[in-house]
């Protein structure tokens, strides 16, 4: 069990948007790319043309595909202008709700949708081109500084001074000069990682970078959820909020006239695992972190691999710091929310055992990350690993609810001698799993 830590995050407030106008295109000779029109094409074949890479290099268009680039082909991809990416598609005749737009430092990415039509969008980063940010094909124009929120920065140097990260000094920094010192403006373009930290809908920019909470009786008996959006800040800190005080519950107790609330989970432990999913989570994949909370345990999964020749088991040893999104794990550490050491597993694991609670679980199966967190040993993982029986894990799970179990009771529901149940509850007992109250076959155990 934890004690509480007030943590008090500003809200935000609408800030007042301006925009940058995107830079007009040098005119440069067009491709000759015969115009189909919409009457001429098959409905049942979508439209695929072929752009080669002396045709974008006559645009003065840089390459990152080998040889010919074909758009109709996911695996190549180039990088054009955004004013000439509108200028070719209407040459080749494919402006339609196929295609999408990635922006990125006056760079458009023109990649196929997976799915076609209205609301249909299959979002996707494609070959790890890690800088581009992802829009909508209306949104046109680029994100500025300006078009950030102020609340946020400020909440960023305010807890970065708390923790000694940040020099006092720079209480007065711009948002410029704190996105150039946290290394996201590349020249002189916001990185998509300033977005997803700073800007007040990432989702514009990487579909699924939000998080989902449930609560859940079993796997299939949902009775409620919350989907939490914002920045990354503000996900963090609103996903905190939900999970300490409508998720689970805290026990009230009094020291003289103080009241101390302590959690069924370790705070920072529970903040550790979520800081963790959203600096490790491959945001290409589109799908949310989600938070599966059960009277029991707590489940939090995010789609992400460990570094190649990374086991669990390594994992749990010491190791370097290796984050699968950089940019975003060094603002974190600098506004003090984590360490840049690669401990935030064991410290993890020694908050849980800290507060007499099991290890928490790690399960990694290809691209799904796991972190368990379980409120106590009464249940079949934990207990298997005990040595015991298959009479001593059933009676324990039982009887948990009632929280005790007679010798007598023991005997009659497994239909074995009042000596075995005597023996079996003794081991029980010797195990710190069970406390004996009385000697005589109505003697209780207490669960520990």
């Amino acid at each position: 069990m934890a004690k509480k830590k007030t943590t008090t995050a500003k809200k935000p407030t609408t800030a007042k948007k301006t925009r940058a106008s995107a830079k007009k295109p040098t005119t440069a000779r067009k491709p000759t790319v015969k115009k189909t029109t919409a009457k001429t094409r098959s409905a049942k074949t979508p439209t695929m043309k072929t752009v080669s890479a002396k045709q974008l290099q006559a645009l003065g268009t840089p390459a990152i595909a080998n040889n010919a680039t074909n758009l109709s082909d996911e695996r190549n991809v180039t990088l054009i202008p955004p004013a000439l990416a509108t200028e070719i598609l209407q040459q080749i005749n494919i402006m339609h709700a196929e295609w999408d737009y990635l922006i990125s430092n006056n760079l458009t990415l023109l990649q196929r949708r997976r799915q076609t039509g209205p609301g249909n969008s299959n979002y996707g980063f494609v070959d790890k081109v890690s800088d581009l940010a992802m829009v909508n094909p209306e949104y046109t124009q680029y994100i500025s500084i300006a078009d950030l929120k102020q609340e946020t920065f400020e909440f960023f140097k305010e807890r970065g001074i708390e923790s000694n990260r940040i020099d006092k000094k720079c209480r007065k920094d711009t948002p410029e000069q704190v996105l150039e010192n946290l290394n996201l403006l590349e020249n002189g373009s916001l990185k998509r990682a300033a977005l997803m930290l700073f800007y007040h809908n990432p989702e514009k920019f990487a579909t699924g970078a939000y998080i989902k909470i449930g609560f859940f009786r079993t796997d299939y008996d949902l009775r409620y959820q919350d989907d939490v959006h914002g920045n990354l800040f503000e996900q963090i800190e609103r996903t905190m909020e939900l999970l300490l005080t409508k998720y689970t519950k805290a026990i009230i107790s009094y020291r003289g006239l103080s009241r101390i609330e302590t959690y069924e989970y370790p705070e920072d432990a529970l903040r550790e695992a979520i800081l963790n999913a959203v600096s490790h989570k491959e945001y290409p994949g589109g799908a949310p972190i989600q938070i599966k909370v059960y009277d029991d345990k707590i489940m939090i999964w995010n789609e992400g691999r460990l570094p190649e020749d990374w086991t669990i088991t390594k994992l749990l040893q010491n190791h370097s710091s290796r984050p699968n999104n950089p940019d975003i794990a060094n603002a974190f550490f600098r506004s003090g929310y984590v360490e840049s050491w690669g401990r935030g597993i064991s410290k993890i694991k020694e908050q849980c055992v800290a507060a007499g609670l099991p290890a928490p679980t790690f399960i990694n199966e290809g691209s799904d990350f796991w972190v368990i967190f379980r409120k106590d040993i009464y249940n079949k993982d934990e207990l298997s690993k005990l040595n015991l029986n298959e009479r001593q894990i059933d009676a324990l799970l039982f009887f948990k609810e009632k929280g005790e179990i007679t010798s007598s009771e023991y005997a009659e529901k497994y239909e074995i001698s009042d000596r075995t149940a005597r023996r079996d509850l003794s081991e029980l007992v010797e195990k710190n799993l069970l406390k004996n109250e009385g000697d005589t076959n109505l003697s209780k155990y207490i669960f520990a």
